[in-house]
């Protein structure tokens, strides 16, 4: 089994999506503002990386679904178990059931979905059954990755692994922050939470690759008064495939009636 330890950090109190901070995650039933998902995600990546070794990278799968708040300053364990099929995963703090469970391997997607290209909106409308209907092409991100960004980013959630800078690499974790920002960046969003994400990683991506983030709606739906959104984000590298994120968000959390 695969282990590291971590002190969770909520480096997103100050975002635009306001379930980090304390104030507004009071009014949904939570004792704090949440440490971003994508962060949780990171830790289990760490220990993922640790077991299948870095080429695991090119050709491999993390599938996570999110089922318990993690809060700043809880030190949590993630562990990736090497003994059996399929390899689970999990995000511990003591005492508590596991935040997240999933699975890890090196049998990534390799029939990627057709995801056109669309335009980011100079204006972002309102997030809705309308806005996020299936079929919705969002707009295209594109960026160069920088290790030295990744490197901040890193430092700012408490990975201290210096792997990635040496190698010059992309952490999974910091890239699947993009498939939050396609949401973001294409409709207007009041507190919203990310709760699952499959990801295929297809490529090695490195330092000044020009990455392209295309996406569309999966599905919106309504469960227990919250409303989702899934999404299809596929990432590449210098116009090669470099990972498929099936991206699950609740973009409309229920607010708590106690």
């Amino acid at each position: 089994m695969a282990t590291r330890e971590f002190i969770a950090r909520n480096w997103a109190t100050e975002s635009e999506n306001r379930i980090h901070a304390d104030d507004v995650a009071l009014q949904y039933g939570f004792r704090g503002g949440l440490v971003p998902g994508v962060t949780s995600f990171a830790y289990v990546a760490e220990a993922a990386a640790d077991a299948f070794g870095m080429d695991w990278l090119r050709h491999g799968r993390i599938s996570l679904r999110l089922h318990r708040p993690v809060y700043d300053g809880e030190p949590v364990r993630a562990a990736v178990s090497t003994k059996g099929e399929p390899t689970l995963l999990s995000l511990e703090e003591a005492g508590l059931e596991s935040s997240v469970s999933g699975r890890v391997g090196r049998d990534p997607i390799v029939d990627l979905p057709a995801v056109g290209r669309g335009e980011i909106p100079a204006t972002r409308p309102e997030a809705s059954p309308t806005t996020l209907a299936g079929g919705t092409v969002l707009g295209t991100i594109q960026h160069r990755f920088s290790s030295v960004r990744q490197q901040q980013y890193l430092d700012a959630i408490g990975i201290e692994e210096s792997r990635w800078m040496e190698q010059r690499v992309a952490h999974p974790g910091f890239l699947v922050r993009d498939s939050n920002d396609a949401l973001a960046q294409n409709v207007l969003l009041g507190p919203w939470i990310h709760v699952g994400s499959d990801v295929s990683l297809l490529r090695t991506v490195e330092d000044g690759d020009l990455l392209e983030v295309r996406s569309a709606v999966r599905a919106e739906y309504e469960r227990k008064g919250h409303r989702f959104v899934e999404l299809d984000v596929v990432t590449t590298a210098d116009g090669d495939p470099a990972m498929h994120v099936h991206h699950t968000a609740i973009y409309a959390p229920r607010r708590s009636t106690a």
